[in-house]
């Protein structure tokens, strides 16, 4: 009896100009579909197919390099969040920016909750806040006739003021909503 080997090929998917500094996947979308986001310093996070890495869209916007990069689990929406002091969040059919989330230094990392129909997205950064925006409530991103995006006036809530020492480089969401955990500079994981 033969066995069976499997040759794996690896992925290189080409398009960025500057160093990738994030990679996630989407969860599994029907029985075989899934994407990959990719976020860059060259201040274009890019949507790939996750199974053979075909280039599907560039998100343009950022000012800044992209520090991290996420998608929603129905990879509806995407996330990134930029030196440029903001989190944007993405349509991922149309590659329109939704929400421009203004902060006060640059974000270095963003989630989504593991539910369906996400509302709310986490960020955090240097300003050493994690932060809940609720994507259901205030005003989306508009560009006027001249060209300037308007304020967002997306309402963010801070969880556990002055707990973070140092920039926040990592948040995962549980899959139970209430149930974050943050990794930061100053040596520490909280949840």
């Amino acid at each position: 009896m033969a066995s069976e080997t499997t040759k794996v090929v690896p992925l290189t998917c080409h398009g960025h100009s500057r160093p990738v500094t994030h990679v996630s996947f989407s969860s599994l979308i029907n029985t075989s579909e899934y994407y990959l986001i990719s976020a860059c310093k060259d201040n274009n996070p890019m949507l790939r197919d996750g199974i053979t890495g075909d280039w599907i869209g560039t998100f343009i916007g950022h000012k800044g390099a992209v520090w991290c990069a996420r998608l929603s689990p129905g990879a509806t929406l995407a996330a990134t969040g930029s030196a440029d002091f903001s989190a944007k969040v993405w349509d991922t059919y149309t590659g329109e920016a939704l929400h421009t989330l203004q902060h006060n230094h640059i974000v270095r990392a963003v989630a989504f909750p593991n539910q369906t129909r996400p509302q709310i997205l986490a960020t955090g950064g240097a300003e050493k806040k994690l932060r809940i925006f609720d994507l259901s409530r205030g005003s989306a991103t508009s560009s006027p006739a001249d060209g300037q995006e308007t304020a967002d006036t997306t309402p963010s809530y801070e969880i556990g003021p002055g707990v973070h020492n140092g920039t926040i480089k990592s948040i995962v969401w549980g899959t139970d909503l209430n149930i974050l955990v943050t990794a930061a500079d100053d040596k520490k994981i909280r949840c």
